[in-house]
């Protein structure tokens, strides 16, 4: 699979877990932009906080804990997600608040004519 589509792969699999777990009155917002060498894209959705205990492992497939049973699924689209940032050199993040939920994925910044999407 080219680098294309696996990027590809990862903005899709952000924008499924912001359909599944936002509000559903409320917009997803999605926003790419060229900072200090990186390029970044968030999802960015309305949604009841993640618990912080549940931060350090949310990016690992199939964990639980007794404090999830409002979080459904097994992670594996966030998993997925995250191999493929640090496959091209870069991470995933996430803030949550009460507020919104926003996953970021920062990438070192490569020259546009070679990436393709």
């Amino acid at each position: 699979m080219s680098d294309a589509a696996r990027l590809d792969q990862l903005l899709s699999n952000l924008v499924t877990n912001a359909v599944t777990h936002g509000a559903r009155s409320t917009s997803i917002t999605i926003k790419a932009e060229e900072e200090k060498g990186h390029f970044m894209l968030s999802v960015s959705n309305a949604v009841e906080a993640i618990p912080p205990d549940i931060l350090p492992v949310l990016f690992e497939p199939f964990e639980r804990s007794g404090r999830e049973s409002s979080l459904h699924g097994l992670r594996l689209g966030l998993n997925i997600a995250d191999q493929i940032a640090k496959a091209h050199n870069g991470k995933l993040s996430v803030i949550s608040d009460q507020v919104a939920t926003t996953f970021t994925r920062h990438i070192p910044s490569k020259p546009m004519n070679r990436l393709h999407f």
